[in-house]
């Protein structure tokens, strides 16, 4: 308990709720249908924190609407998959990307207003215009040549017995990483 307590977690908020990051859906669909507990909420951390790509607005409302008939209204949370601390601040601060690519990142400002319309639109408040506008976005990303490098697709394909020595070692020695690392950091 000690360790909940260090973390800012009281004994109300680890009994009363239950936090899941939605990165597998049909793994937390099956685990709640499973047996959700009475008298909890559930934060559904659907937009995701750790990336920087966009929601798919409509994925996401799926998978809430699924959550909702399980647990109902009262109880479930939008929210994102956790913590934005990490996540750049607002892509407004990025004058020097292209308008295309810009338009398929969400950083932490952004993700906020998705966890806001996606919470809108699950209470019956759908902004039909910025969901068709985050399809038309996706689908801009999916078919873009911006997205996809010719031959990508064949560099997945890996061969493990192509591999020569040299490729388990490095092409410089420890010394002189951490030398050049130490020069880096003494710049700041």
């Amino acid at each position: 308990m000690d360790s909940y307590l260090r973390r800012g977690l009281t004994p109300t908020t680890i009994t009363s709720s239950l936090s899941w990051a939605l990165r597998s859906t049909s793994l937390t669909l099956d685990l709640v249908k499973a047996g959700f507990p009475e008298g909890k909420y559930l934060f559904a951390g659907v937009v995701d924190g750790r990336i920087t790509w966009a929601n798919d607005f409509a994925a996401s409302l799926s998978t809430l609407q699924a959550l909702e008939d399980i647990v109902g209204n009262d109880k479930l949370v939008v929210s994102t998959s956790c913590s934005l601390l990490h996540t750049a601040v607002d892509l407004i601060n990025e004058t020097k990307l292209d308008d295309e690519i810009k338009s398929w990142l969400a950083f932490a400002a952004q993700k906020v207003v998705e966890v806001i319309a996606l919470a809108k639109a699950l209470a019956g408040q759908k902004d039909e215009a910025l969901f068709s506008a985050n399809a038309a976005t996706l689908a801009s990303r999916r078919f873009s040549p911006k997205s996809h490098q010719q031959g990508c697709s064949e560099g997945r394909k890996f061969d493990a017995a192509a591999l020569k020595g040299s490729d388990h070692r490095r092409a410089t020695n420890v010394s002189a990483r951490l030398d050049a690392q130490l020069d880096f950091h003494q710049d700041f």
